[in-house]
């Protein structure tokens, strides 16, 4: 769009170089826009306040394998007499330990569209019963004779 008071191209040249300049302008505005989406996504600290549970769930998991990669790589440590040590007792295979990380993602995701579910669920029959008890009139104990 040309603003109103600018001059309009009177040669098919200023057309073309005016068009060319409104491309670059509207791709580097798009460039900026996509730039500051791609870093806004990737940063850690705008999905912690989106997703707290899931961030720290994926925190875990991340600190989990971290620290079983580190003390699997771990060298044999030496008593102080300067004898090594027993090696440790054999780990399971990597496909257990595969099935263990899926297996506990899958419970963790059960676990986080249940529980809404149930809390849902328990609230609304906790809500009934309390509508049913202020519905229910007093029963007088008096016997009028």
């Amino acid at each position: 769009m040309m603003p109103r008071n600018a001059r309009r191209p009177q040669t098919e040249r200023e057309l073309l170089l005016l068009q060319e300049s409104q491309a670059k302008s509207a791709l580097q505005c798009s460039l900026q826009e996509s730039l500051q989406k791609v870093a806004t996504a990737a940063d850690p600290r705008v999905w912690t306040e989106l997703h707290p549970w899931k961030s720290t769930g994926v925190a875990a998991v991340v600190g989990f394998v971290a620290a079983a990669k580190v003390t699997s790589s771990a060298a044999p440590s030496t008593v102080s007499n300067g004898e090594t040590a027993a090696p440790p007792t054999p780990k399971p295979s990597k496909e257990t330990d595969i099935f263990s990380v899926i297996f506990q993602t899958a419970l963790d995701l059960f676990k986080s569209t249940l529980m809404p579910w149930a809390t849902q669920k328990i609230t609304e029959a906790l809500a009934k019963k309390k509508s049913e008890e202020s519905t229910e009139e007093p029963v007088d104990s008096k016997d009028e004779t």
